[in-house]
């Protein structure tokens, strides 16, 4: 899908496997699959379960949050423009914007959303070596939110020993580097895009929305394969920043992705920067997919029962809403120091 393999001729040049998200030949493996050898990370289903019960803490509920996110979606589907019905594209994006206003709301009793802020168009390049192959990932991934502080650590010390037992999917007798693009460079980048005094030095959460355009859409699992490899990617560029080659300590990023109606939430744990062999401890990501917000919008009458209604909205899920607001829209409230 949007994997560039790139060899480099000259003999004072490594051989180098380059990923960009403009390529669509991920076909031989579901991307996540593939994304999980390239990263070297153990893929858990779901979220942890102490970062979805923030949703059902008091002090993390929006006063009328359900009626508040039913608004959001109402206005993102019909509300936003003049025409019969906005387009994908733009209700996608206003969806996303508009809950991450509700958040922003939460800030007089959560200080920690004051020390963040929204980054568009940054550029990233990270580089590492699985195997005798060198690979890079590099581009543009949308909207990110920056913090001042770091997120904590997911998990601890003796379950990230834990994930040397862990045996990573090789697809033998395929390679996992069957379908990736072959190009030349002349640099091995490292760069999280952003200067060294930056005050907002750690990546926080990464925004995706699906493209509209048909050269550049994804099929499900390509989308998801693009969220973890520019996560880790994120948190390795920051890894080789912070830390040289030796990371001290993890590092922790988060990802939501979404097509206006439905959600892929994504944690990702670096533990490691030594990803050249299969064995030892192996990074950690958390995958909540395909979680619908909604059933369906529309504005033609419902007709039930010999009774007109004019439908606006149908919730799939009410508890959803403080889901996504609470414990995973941002993780907006975890924090270190909260």
């Amino acid at each position: 899908i949007f994997f560039y393999n790139v060899k480099v001729r000259a003999a004072h040049f490594p051989f180098l496997s380059l990923f960009f998200f403009i390529i669509f030949n991920f076909r031989f493996v579901p991307g996540v699959r593939q994304a999980a050898w390239l990263t070297k990370s153990k893929v858990i289903s779901g979220l942890p379960p102490h970062l979805l019960s923030l949703a059902e803490m008091p002090e993390n509920q929006l006063p009328d949050q359900n009626e508040r996110v039913q608004n959001t979606i109402k206005h993102a589907r019909f509300w936003v423009t003049t025409e019969a019905r906005p387009g994908k594209e733009i209700y996608s994006n206003t969806l996303l914007l508009n809950l991450l206003h509700l958040c922003a709301t939460q800030r007089s009793t959560h200080p920690a959303i004051g020390r963040r802020i929204f980054a568009e168009k940054y550029s990233l390049a990270a580089t590492w070596k699985r195997g005798d192959d060198l690979f890079q990932i590099r581009g543009q991934n949308g909207l990110l939110q920056s913090s001042m502080d770091p997120l904590p650590e997911v998990c601890g010390k003796q379950e990230v020993a834990d994930t040397s037992n862990h045996v990573l999917e090789t697809f033998y007798p395929v390679s996992p580097t069957i379908d990736l693009q072959q190009v030349c460079v002349y640099k091995e980048m490292s760069s999280t895009g952003f200067t060294d005094d930056s005050p907002y030095p750690h990546a926080h959460t990464l925004y995706f929305l699906e493209s509209t355009e048909r050269q550049y859409r994804l099929h499900p699992e390509q989308f998801k394969a693009k969220m973890m490899m520019f996560t880790f990617g994120n948190a390795l560029a920051r890894a080789h920043k912070l830390y040289g080659s030796v990371l001290d300590c993890p590092i922790t990023i988060q990802a939501v992705g979404t097509n206006g109606r439905i959600f892929q939430f994504l944690v990702f744990q670096l533990n490691t920067t030594d990803l050249s062999g299969d064995d030892g401890i192996k990074n950690q990501v958390w995958l909540d997919e395909d979680i619908e917000l909604y059933d369906f919008a529309k504005v033609r009458p419902l007709i039930k029962k010999k009774q007109v209604k004019v439908t606006d909205i149908f919730i799939e899920d009410s508890t959803f809403s403080g889901r996504l607001i609470n414990a995973t829209l941002g993780n907006q409230f975890r924090n270190h120091n909260t």
